[in-house]
């Protein structure tokens, strides 16, 4: 009885240390491979890309359009945001149209227009699929009534059909791969064929901040995850980018993180590493610039891991009143004052 014991108070130790961690953080040093992000004058400069798709959209300027695809899928530009423009895109395009029954309505012009083109059967898929959400909504499953929930199926599995049909006639692009990996996750019920997809995906575009992001959604315990699982999938990740972004995958699933929970850093009770997340920010800045949207995901942070000095450095670059970004990034006016006293010293 007593070696029983024994063996089950070593096993339980070296779980906890297995699932404390990882060794400590040790600083990598980065420097970005490539020129920082500048969109200035190109037809996706940020500021412009959506009027610049919708006035295409309205002509029904396919050939333009399936260029534009084509340009980003082998660039891979990404906006300061860290948003790549290809996803942006095919959201332009989606949005240039009114209600699902007239983006169906454009997607089936281009089908005839071009009958070998994927890029209208990828809107198919993405419109479908957001349909599914929007008839199933974002509850828990026992608030879902059986009629949302075999809307929700009927739709998947259209999306499913139209990414199908999208992959035959290729190329499979990153934001394609990314649709179909959150299928096997929803619609398939399958982590092992989502994962398989997903390192599929990762040779198409390895930088693909979308599908990374997709992946930390479903590995929640919530979905089809856990825990250990999430934490070790968002480490391997920035292991798996530290040549694109340093640390700044590892920081930007982090973040994304935080607003499902409020331990997320070790000293309250979280898994993750605040010393790597703030390497990753700074890693980003590198890349982006002093992105606003960065910077608001990287107070979210600082605030949670009370790091005020470097919470009032964040404050001196977006001000310290309270605005609309600050209200969707930081979501409580009451708990951003608490922690802006608590900076004023370091102002």
């Amino acid at each position: 009885m007593k070696v029983l014991w024994f063996v089950l108070i070593v096993a339980a130790i070296l779980w906890l240390l297995k699932w404390q961690g990882s060794p400590a953080y040790q600083r990598v040093p980065f420097e970005p491979p490539g020129p920082v992000v500048n969109n200035a004058g190109q037809w996706y400069e940020r500021t412009q890309i959506r009027d610049v798709i919708e006035q295409h959209v309205v002509v029904r300027n396919f050939s333009r359009l399936q260029a534009m695809v084509a340009e980003v899928r082998i660039d891979k530009p990404q906006f300061t945001t860290t948003v790549p423009v290809l996803q942006d895109l095919y959201n332009g395009m989606a949005f240039a149209l009114p209600d699902f029954p007239a983006i169906h309505a454009f997607i089936n012009e281009w089908r005839a227009h071009d009958p070998a083109s994927n890029v209208p059967d990828i809107l198919a898929a993405r419109a479908h699929l957001a349909q599914a959400w929007e008839i199933r909504g974002h509850g828990y499953r026992s608030y879902v009534s059986d009629e949302q929930f075999e809307g929700f199926e009927e739709y998947l599995q259209k999306a499913w059909e139209a990414a199908e049909q999208a992959t035959n006639k290729g190329p499979l692009d990153a934001e394609l791969c990314t649709v179909r990996t959150e299928l096997m996750f929803v619609l398939f019920k399958s982590k092992s064929r989502a994962k398989a997809q997903f390192h599929q995906c990762q040779t198409i575009d390895p930088g693909y901040i979308p599908l990374y992001a997709k992946m930390r959604v479903y590995l929640q315990r919530i979905w089809l995850g856990s825990d250990f699982e999430l934490k070790r999938f968002i480490e391997q990740a920035g292991a798996d980018t530290q040549a694109i972004y340093g640390d700044g995958m590892y920081a930007m699933l982090v973040s994304n993180h935080t607003f499902f929970t409020g331990q997320v850093f070790k000293p309250a009770g979280g898994s993750y590493s605040w010393p790597r997340v703030k390497a990753g920010f700074e890693d980003l800045f590198k890349i982006f610039g002093h992105s606003r949207h960065v910077l608001h995901l990287y107070g979210y942070c600082a605030m949670l891991a009370e790091d005020y000095p470097t919470f009032a450095w964040i404050l001196q670059q977006l001000g310290t009143a309270w605005d609309e970004e600050k209200e969707i990034y930081f979501k409580k006016k009451s708990w951003y004052q608490y922690h802006l006293k608590r900076t004023r010293e370091y102002l």
